[in-house]
C-alpha cells in the first residue's frame, strides 16, 4: 500500500468524529462500526443494509469483504 501525501487526503474537522480509515488500491475500507459512527446509526442497522445490498446484488460479498474486515 502506498503512503498518501497530505495533498491526497481531505480532512474535515467538526470536532466530533475521528475516523482512521484504510486505503488500498484507491478503495476506502471501513468496518461496520466505523460506518455506523460516520452515519450516526447502530452497527445492526448497517448490517441490515449491507445484507439488503448483497441480496439485491448491488454489490457482491466477495468483492466487498476483506480478511476480518467487513465493509
Amino acid at each position: 500500500m502506498n503512503k498518501l501525501n497530505k495533498s491526497d487526503m481531505v480532512i474535515y474537522d467538526d470536532g466530533e468524529l475521528e475516523l482512521n480509515i484504510s486505503v488500498e488500491n484507491e478503495t476506502i475500507w471501513l468496518t461496520q462500526k466505523q460506518i455506523a459512527a460516520l452515519f450516526e446509526v447502530t452497527v445492526p442497522n448497517i448490517n441490515m443494509h449491507i445484507k439488503a445490498i448483497y441480496k439485491e446484488e448491488e454489490l457482491f460479498e466477495n468483492r466487498t469483504i476483506q480478511k476480518y474486515l467487513i465493509v
